[in-house]
C-alpha cells in the first residue's frame, strides 16, 4: 500500500459520521424502544431534515469511495487490494463476534435454536445483518455489524470496477449509475429495503471517488451552494422519498465539511479527529451491542460486555495499525537522496521553475513516478507536482510560475514510486534547505541551489595565464578565473597590427571545426529527459557561426565537415586543409563535460596557443579568444576564463620549447596562423545545458556569439544591404510614375530601369544607372515587362521585374485615366461619377452595370460628356462600371463592386394572383409604384419540358389568361422602370388540368329534398359547351340498375324514391365523344310514426326546461309537474307503440310548449289540436290531461298504423279515419307531404318541422 499524506479532511468527516451513528443508536432505544424515556434523547434525532443515522451513514459511504480512490487512485494490484480489504475488515469482526457471543451464552445460558446451522457462513461473512434489514428473511446468528458492513463489502468487491469507469469512462460510468440509482430509488415498488440496496447507495461512494479524482477542493461558491442545499431541505417538505434526500444532503453535507475542514488548524483537533478515523470501525462494530447493554441496566453484566470488548477489540485495532506501519517500513530507506539543484533561486512571475533530484536505489528496484510536495512559508499552503522526467538516477520537476504566487517558497518532502510501494523522503530529514524566492529577495543556502562551483577535489588540471604570458598553476578552478579575470582587459586591449593577419589580398578566411563527427560522438549527457550528444550539437554551432559571419564583408568561411560525416581524426590533416584554405584562423568548436553525472562546474572557456614557437601566433589566438569570450560571457554563461594547455608527455616545438597539448593549437601554429578551441558550456550541468544546449534557439545564439567575436577582432563590417519589395505605379493621364519600393544601409545604391515589350521580344533602357529609384515611363498599348537592376556600394546586385499589361497609347496626344467612382446614396437614387483625369474636353462616358444574381450586364447611360450618373436599382449586388474614350480613341474604364442596401426603382412587387377556371388560368400581378412609366413581360417555364415560353412581352398589361397542360410551372413577370432597372416576382404553379383539351371534372353530386322528392345536380368543371348527360341508380336493395334519364343537356335531376338504399350516378359525355361518371350512395330514411321509444322521460323533462316553464294550471290535475306529464306520454306512447319522441313533439309544436297561443286554451286538454279546423274553432275538450294524451297519441297511430287501439278509444275522430296507416312517417303527417294528399295538418312542411325543428332539438338533450 502507497504511503500517503492523511487527509484532514477526511478523518474530520470521519469523526461527524462517527458521532452522528454513536447518537442515533443511543436515542433510538429511547425514542423507539423505551419511548415514556424519550427525555434521556440526546441533542437531537434530525440533521439537515434527515434522520441522523441516514445522515452519518450516507457520509460514511462518501469518504470510503474517496479513501479507496485517494490510496488507489494511481494504481491498483487486485490481489493485493482484495487482500488488504480482508485483512482490515474479518479479523477484528470475528474476534468481537466471539466475545459477544460468549457474553450471551453466559447471559441466556443457551444459543438461538430452529436456526440452520448452515446459515452460519452467513455471519462469518458479515451478510446477516444487511440481508435482515434488507428484508429477505433467514434465520440467523446475527449479534453485530448492522447492515452497513455487509453493504460495504459488496461495494469493495465492486469498487475496482468503479475505479475504472471513474478514470477511464468517467460521462458514461456516471450515466449507468445514474440510471439504476432512478429506477431503485424511484420505480422500483417492491418488498425490499430501498435504503439498504447496494444499488441506492453507489451514487454516495462514486461520488467521493470523482471528487478525489477530479476537484480535490472546495470553493467558496459551491461550500454556499451545500449549505443552502442542507438548509431548505431541513425546512421544506420534498416529495421526495428518503433514499434520494439521503443522496444529495449527504453529498451536500460532505461538500460544506471538506470546506469547514480547511479553515481547521487546531492540532489538538487534528489529532482528534485522526484518533476517531482510525478507530472508527472498532467502534462501529461494538458500539450498538454496548449501547443496547448499557440502558438497559447498570449490573456487572453489562460492563463486563464493555470492558470485554474494548479489551479485545481496542488492541486489535492497534495492532492492526502497527501491522500497517511495519508494512510500509518494509518499504523505507530504498531511495537514498544524492543532492537537489533548484534552477533559479529567485524567479519572476510567468517563468518556469526546474528542480532536479539526484539519488541512489538499492537493490534492482524501478522507479516509476515521483512526487515533490513544495511550501509557500507565509501561508502555509502546500503545492504538489509530478516529475516530468525520471529514471533511476535523476528526478526532473519543472513548473510554470503564477503570476498572483509571490513569496518564498521550500520543497517539503519527496515522495518515490516503485511497483505497488512508496517512499516518503522529508526535507527536513536531510538537512537540505531547498527554496527559492518568486518576485522576492531571500538568503539561499548553497546546497539547495548552484551559485559557484564544486570544491570537490578532482582530476582536472587548473592553469591562467597571467599579464606576462606565463601559465600559472592555481590550487582550484576558482583561483584559475580569479587570474584570467585579473588579465582579461589586457589581452582585450593588446595592439597588435591587425593587417599581419589579412591574406588574400585583405580578404579574411576563416575555417570553423566542429569537433568529433561520425562514430566519434564526444561527450554524451541526458539533462531534463533530453539528449545531448556533442558531435550534433557543434555542428549545429558552427554552421550558425557560418551563416551569421556570411553576413560580413571581406571574409570567406570553410567548414572542415559540413554533415555527421566524422573528419580526419588526424588534426594535422584539419590544420593543413585549413592552411590549403588560407585560413587567418582555425576555430574549433566544442561543448565541455568533466565526467559521468551531474557537475556544478559551468560556464564558457576558450583554449589558445601558448606563446613557445612562434609567440605571434599565440597573441593573436590570445586577443581573439578574449573578445569571443566577452561574447559568450555576455549571453549569462560563467567566464572560466581564456586557457592555454601545455604538452603533458614533453613534447616540443621545433625550436626545442615546449608545445601545445591540444592538436589544433599545436598545428595551426606550425602552419602560421592562430588555431583556437571553444568549450561553450557544460553538457552536464543542469544550468548549462537546460538555457544554452536544449534548444536550436539556444545554439544559434552561441554561434552569433562565435561570429560577433570573430568579427570585432578582425574588424569586419557588415555587408551592404538591400531589400526589395515591390514596385509602385501611378497612372496618369501623360504615363506612369514607377518607383520602386525598398530598404538599404547604402546611401550610395545605383538603379537602372529598363522596359521589355512582350509583344515584340525587345528591351528598351528608360534610364540607365543612376540614384533614381522611379522613373516616368510611357508605353505603347501592350505587354511589357518593367524591371529595375539596384547596385550597392560593394558589388551587390538585385533585380526585381513586374509584369505589366497595358490598357493605353501614352504616346499619343490624348489621354484618359479613371481612378476610381465616387457614390452617394440619395432618396432618389444613387448619385455616381467617374473620379478622372483626362486632357481631352471632348471625352466620352458611358456606365454599364452587371447584375451578379441574373449575371447580365445593361448599359444604364450611354456615351455622353457628363461623367456623372443617377442609377436607381434594386437591393442585391453589382459591379458598377465607368467606361471613358478620347477623341482620338484613348479609352480606360474602372469597375467596382456595389451592394445596394435600399431599392431604388420605386417598385414593390407583393405576388401574382392566379385563378382557375373552366376554361382558362386569369393571372395578374400585385404592385405598387412611384413611376408610371414601366413595362411589363410575362414569362412561363414548363418544369417538364425545361423551356420558357414568352406569354406577353414587354407591355403595360398587367394581368393575361393562359391555357397550361397538366404540369407544374414557374409563372414570372418581370418589371422594368424606365432607367432599365429590373424586377422580377415569380410563383410556382401546378395545374391540375390540361387546358389544351377539352375536359370535365365531376366533383360529385349535389342532393336536395323537397314535398316534390330528391332534386339532384352534376358538380362540374368543363370547357365543353356541348356535354351531355345521364342519369342512373343503383337499388341496394334489389341488386338493379335503373336509368332515370337518357342522355340529355341539363346536369339535373328530379326522383322521388322510395325508401331504401340506393347508388346514384351521373355520366357526362364530351363532344369528343370521351365519357366520365360520379356516383354518391344515397339512403331514403324517413323517420317512422310507431316504434320503439329512442327518447326517455329525463330528456323530455331536461328539453321542456329548457324552452319554457311547466303551467301552474295543472299543479291541481293528475299532471302535476312537467316529470308527470312526460311519464303520461311515456306510459301511453308505450301502451299504443307510439313513439314518444313523436307524440311529445308534436304537442310541443301544437301548444308551443304548453303556452297555447293558438285557438285551443289550455283547459281543453287538446294537446294536438283535434278538431280544432281553424277560424276560430278551438276543437274538442278532454276531462284530465292523460285522457287528452291518449286522444292525441291514439289519433297518431290512426295515421301510423292499422293496428287496432289498446285502450278504450277516446279519439272522436279517430272511427272518422277511414285510410288508416296513411302516413306511417313523420315527415307524411303534413297534406303536401303525404303522398296520398291527405295528413293531420294542411300545413306545409308540418311533419318536416316536427323532426327538423324539434326532435333533432330533443335529441341533444
Amino acid at each position: 500500500m502507497m504511503k500517503k499524506e492523511r487527509l484532514f479532511y477526511l478523518d474530520f468527516i470521519r469523526t461527524i459520521a462517527t458521532i452522528s451513528i454513536l447518537l442515533t443508536h443511543f436515542n433510538a432505544i429511547y425514542i423507539f424502544s423505551y419511548p415514556e424515556q424519550s427525555d434521556k434523547a440526546v441533542i437531537t434525532s434530525r440533521v439537515f431534515g434527515l434522520y441522523i443515522g441516514d445522515f452519518g451513514v450516507s457520509l460514511f459511504f462518501i469518504i470510503s469511495g474517496a479513501a479507496l480512490m485517494y490510496i488507489y487512485g494511481e494504481k491498483m494490484d487486485l490481489k493485493t487490494f482484495y487482500y488488504k480489504r480482508f485483512k482490515s475488515i474479518f479479523p477484528m469482526f470475528w474476534l468481537a463476534y466471539f466475545f459477544a457471543f460468549l457474553y450471551y451464552f453466559f447471559i441466556n445460558k443457551s444459543i438461538p435454536a430452529g436456526i440452520p446451522r448452515r446459515n452460519i457462513l452467513l455471519t462469518i461473512f458479515g451478510f446477516d445483518g444487511y440481508l435482515s434489514s434488507l428484508g429477505v428473511h433467514v434465520p440467523n446468528f446475527y449479534i453485530l455489524g448492522e447492515w452497513f458492513l455487509g453493504a460495504i463489502i459488496l461495494l469493495y468487491l465492486i469498487f475496482p470496477l468503479l475505479r475504472l469507469g471513474v478514470k477511464k469512462y468517467p460521462v458514461l460510468c456516471a450515466l449507468i449509475v445514474g440510471v439504476i440509482y432512478i429506477v431503485c430509488s424511484s420505480i422500483y415498488s417492491g418488498g425490499l429495503t430501498k435504503s439498504c440496496i447496494i444499488f441506492n447507495r453507489i451514487p454516495e461512494m462514486i461520488f467521493g471517488m470523482y471528487f478525489i479524482e477530479y476537484y480535490n477542493k472546495v470553493n467558496v461558491k459551491a461550500a454556499i451552494i451545500s449549505l443552502l442545499i442542507c438548509i431548505i431541505n431541513s425546512f421544506v417538505d420534498f416529495p421526495f422519498n428518503s433514499t434520494i434526500q439521503t443522496t444529495y444532503v449527504g453529498i451536500a453535507a460532505f461538500l460544506l465539511l471538506v470546506y469547514i475542514s480547511t479553515h481547521l488548524n487546531n492540532s489538538m483537533l487534528i489529532k482528534f479527529c485522526e484518533k476517531i478515523s482510525k478507530y472508527s470501525y472498532a467502534v462501529f462494530l461494538v458500539h450498538h451491542v454496548v449501547i443496547q447493554e448499557i440502558t438497559k441496566s447498570y449490573d456487572m453484566s453489562s460492563l463486563l460486555l464493555t470492558l470485554t470488548l474494548l479489551i479485545t477489540i481496542l488492541p486489535y485495532n492497534v495492532w492492526a495499525d502497527e501491522q500497517q506501519k511495519s508494512d510500509l517500513r518494509q518499504n523505507e530507506n530504498n531511495v537514498t537522496l544524492s543532492y537537489m539543484v533548484v534552477d533559479k533561486p529567485k524567479i519572476e512571475k510567468n517563468d518556469t521553475q526546474n528542480i532536479v533530484v539526484g539519488y541512489t536505489i538499492s537493490g534492482n528496484l524501478q522507479i516509476n513516478n515521483a512526487v515533490m510536495y513544495y511550501t509557500n512559508k507565509e501561508s502555509g499552503e502546500e503545492y504538489e507536482v509530478n516529475a516530468v522526467y525520471i529514471d533511476n538516477e535523476v528526478a526532473r520537476f519543472t513548473y510554470d510560475i503564477d503570476v498572483n504566487n509571490s513569496g518564498e517558497y521550500s520543497v517539503s518532502r519527496l515522495i518515490f514510486f516503485y511497483g505497488d510501494n512508496s517512499q516518503e523522503i522529508l526535507m527536513s530529514d536531510t538537512g537540505i534547505d531547498a527554496k527559492y524566492a518568486v518576485n522576492i529577495d531571500i538568503n539561499t543556502s548553497p546546497d539547495a541551489y548552484l551559485t559557484e562551483e564544486e570544491t570537490v577535489d578532482t582530476d582536472i588540471t587548473c592553469e591562467a595565464i597571467d599579464e606576462n604570458g606565463d601559465k600559472v598553476e592555481c590550487n582550484s578552478i576558482e583561483d584559475a578565473i580569479k587570474v584570467a579575470s585579473d588579465n582579461k582587459n589586457d589581452i582585450e586591449t593588446a595592439d597588435y597590427d591587425q593587417n599581419e593577419l589579412y591574406r588574400s589580398n585583405g580578404n579574411i578566411v576563416v575555417v570553423l571545426d566542429p569537433g568529433h563527427g561520425g562514430n566519434d560522438s564526444g561527450t554524451i549527457s541526458n539533462v531534463y529527459g533530453v539528449q545531448i550528444v556533442e558531435r550534433d550539437i557543434n555542428l549545429k554551432i558552427a554552421q550558425y557561426c557560418k551563416s551569421e559571419l556570411e553576413t560580413y564583408a571581406g571574409v570567406t568561411v570553410y567548414m572542415t565537415r559540413n554533415d555527421n560525416t566524422s573528419p580526419n581524426t588526424d588534426r594535422e590533416q584539419r590544420a593543413k586543409f585549413a592552411a590549403e584554405k588560407g585560413a587567418n584562423v582555425l576555430v574549433s568548436i566544442h561543448i565541455n563535460s568533466n565526467g559521468k553525472g551531474y557537475t556544478s562546474a559551468h560556464g564558457a572557456e576558450v583554449y589558445y596557443p601558448n606563446s613557445n614557437y612562434n609567440s605571434t601566433v599565440s597573441g593573436q589566438g590570445q586577443n581573439l579568444s578574449a573578445v569571443i569570450l566577452k561574447q559568450l560571457t555576455a549571453l549569462g554563461l560563467a567566464d572560466r576564463g581564456i586557457k592555454i594547455r601545455n604538452s603533458e608527455d614533453g613534447e616540443t616545438y621545433p625550436d626545442g620549447s615546449l608545445a601545445d597539448y591540444l592538436g589544433i593549437n599545436k598545428y595551426a601554429k606550425l602552419y602560421g596562423y592562430p588555431g583556437i578551441l571553444i568549450e561553450h558550456a557544460y553538457a552536464n550541468n543542469v544550468s548549462d545545458a537546460a538555457n544554452y544546449l536544449t534548444t536550436d534557439a539556444q545554439l544559434q545564439r552561441l554561434g552569433v556569439a562565435d561570429a560577433t567575436g570573430i568579427a570585432q577582432y578582425f574588424g569586419l563590417q557588415k555587408k551592404k544591404n538591400v531589400s526589395l519589395y515591390g514596385i509602385c505605379k501611378q497612372e496618369t493621364v501623360e504615363g506612369i510614375l514607377a518607383a520602386l519600393s525598398y530598404s538599404s544601409d547604402d546611401s550610395n545604391i545605383k538603379f537602372r530601369w529598363m522596359e521589355y515589350n512582350v509583344d515584340k521580344g525587345q528591351w528598351k533602357i528608360l534610364d540607365d544607372w543612376s540614384s533614381n529609384s522611379s522613373v516616368f515611363w510611357k508605353p505603347q498599348k501592350g505587354n511589357y515587362w518593367l524591371s529595375v537592376d539596384t547596385l550597392t556600394s560593394d558589388g551587390v546586385k538585385q533585380n526585381f521585374t513586374l509584369v505589366y499589361t497595358s490598357n493605353h497609347d501614352y504616346t499619343g496626344k490624348h489621354g484618359v485615366t479613371i481612378s476610381g467612382l465616387y457614390c452617394e446614396e440619395k432618396n432618389d437614387g444613387i448619385h455616381a461619377g467617374a473620379v478622372h483625369i483626362t486632357n481631352d474636353p471632348n471625352t466620352k462616358y458611358r456606365w454599364l452595370v452587371y447584375d451578379l444574381y441574373r449575371k447580365n450586364w445593361r448599359v444604364i447611360s450611354d456615351w455622353k460628356s457628363s461623367e456623372w450618373v443617377t442609377w436607381k436599382p434594386e437591393q442585391g449586388d453589382y459591379w458598377l462600371r465607368a467606361e471613358a474614350v478620347t477623341s482620338d480613341g484613348i479609352e480606360d474604364d474602372y469597375t467596382l463592386t456595389y451592394t445596394v442596401k435600399n431599392d431604388y426603382t420605386g417598385i414593390k412587387l407583393y405576388g401574382i394572383y392566379a385563378l382557375s377556371g373552366s376554361k382558362d388560368v386569369a393571372a395578374a400581378l400585385s404592385y405598387s409604384s412611384s413611376n408610371k412609366d414601366i413595362e411589363f413581360r410575362w414569362m412561363l417555364y414548363d418544369m417538364t419540358s425545361g423551356q420558357w415560353e414568352i406569354l406577353k412581352d414587354w407591355g403595360h398589361d398587367t394581368s393575361l389568361k393562359f391555357l397550361p397542360k397538366l404540369r407544374t410551372y414557374w409563372l414570372s413577370v418581370d418589371v422594368r422602370s424606365k432607367e432599365g432597372a429590373v424586377k422580377n416576382c415569380t410563383i410556382t404553379y401546378t395545374s391540375s388540368i390540361d387546358y389544351t383539351v377539352n375536359y370535365i371534372n365531376l366533383n360529385g353530386i349535389y342532393c336536395s329534398y323537397s314535398k316534390y322528392g330528391l332534386s339532384a345536380g352534376a358538380v362540374h368543371q368543363t370547357n365543353d359547351d356541348n356535354v351531355r348527360y345521364r342519369w342512373l341508380y343503383y337499388n341496394v336493395d334489389n341488386g338493379n340498375w335503373y336509368m332515370l334519364t337518357n342522355w340529355q343537356k341539363s346536369e339535373w335531376l328530379n326522383w322521388v324514391p322510395d325508401a331504401g338504399h340506393y347508388w346514384l350516378r351521373v355520366e357526362a359525355r364530351l363532344s369528343n365523344g370521351k365519357e366520365y361518371n360520379s356516383t354518391i350512395a344515397y339512403n331514403v330514411d324517413k323517420y317512422a310514426i310507431m316504434g320503439n321509444s329512442d327518447t326517455s322521460i329525463s330528456q323530455m323533462v331536461r328539453y321542456f326546461n329548457a324552452k319554457a316553464k311547466y303551467p301552474s294550471y295543472y299543479s291541481n290535475t293528475d299532471a302535476p309537474t312537467i316529470e308527470k306529464f312526460c311519464q303520461i306520454y311515456f306510459e301511453e306512447c308505450n301502451t299504443e307503440g307510439v313513439k314518444a319522441e313523436v307524440a311529445f313533439c308534436q304537442c310541443m309544436k301544437e301548444t308551443n310548449f304548453l303556452k297555447f297561443t293558438g285557438d285551443v286554451n289550455i283547459s281543453q286538454f287538446n294537446f294536438a289540436g283535434i278538431g280544432a279546423t281553424g277560424n276560430g274553432n278551438k276543437g274538442n275538450c278532454f276531462e284530465n290531461v292523460r285522457t287528452g294524451i291518449r286522444a292525441q297519441i291514439q289519433h297518431l297511430k290512426a295515421y301510423g298504423s292499422k293496428q287496432k287501439l289498446v285502450n278504450a278509444c277516446v279519439d272522436p275522430r279517430y272511427n272518422l279515419m277511414s285510410n288508416k296507416g296513411c302516413a306511417v312517417y313523420v315527415e307524411w303527417l303534413g297534406m303536401h307531404e303525404n303522398p296520398q294528399g291527405i295528413g293531420w295538418a294542411s300545413s306545409y312542411d308540418y311533419g318536416y318541422s316536427i323532426r327538423r325543428d324539434y326532435m333533432n332539438v330533443l335529441f341533444r338533450y
